[in-house]
């Protein structure tokens, strides 16, 4: 899924859910790329937990009715690939910001490379948004009950 314009966007993809016989049911691997202003960064093995997906899709639905101001997705590694925020400043738009990052290995010391990117969206697309996520990232049966 393409959040965003031409010149600034954030695709963000499902790579491999784990399966439900495996230990981290529900875990989501993605592929996310960020582009804005020229840089363009890009991460493939994004771990987000499922309880975390579906928390961050149910309080998009909030933020949406007009409870929430603001919500947060990040991964759950000490890494932190990917830290998500969608909040709405404004009562015309809707920020996603946040941080992606990669760091690869040379241990003592750690080789590492970010992006950090602001987003704007036109605010009548909240609840959509909610949608876009629950429908990209849940099993069908799991979407119609995080909804509304």
């Amino acid at each position: 899924m393409r959040l965003g314009n031409a010149d600034s966007y954030i695709d963000i993809e499902v790579r491999e859910p784990v399966a439900p016989d495996m230990p981290g049911a529900g875990d989501l691997r993605l592929g996310i790329t960020v582009h804005g202003a020229g840089f363009t960064g890009e991460q493939q093995d994004v771990w987000v937990r499922g309880s975390a997906a579906e928390r961050f899709i149910d309080e998009l639905y909030a933020m949406a009715r007009g409870e929430r101001d603001d919500v947060t997705l990040g991964s759950p590694s000490s890494n932190k690939e990917l830290t998500l925020k969608v909040s709405r400043p404004m009562q015309s738009h809707v920020v996603l910001e946040g941080k992606l990052r990669r760091t690869g290995p040379g241990s003592p010391a750690t080789i590492s490379s970010s992006v950090v990117f602001s987003i704007y969206l036109d605010v009548k697309k909240l609840e959509n948004l909610a949608d876009i996520f629950a429908d990209a990232w849940m099993a069908p049966e799991d979407t119609v009950s995080t909804k509304h």
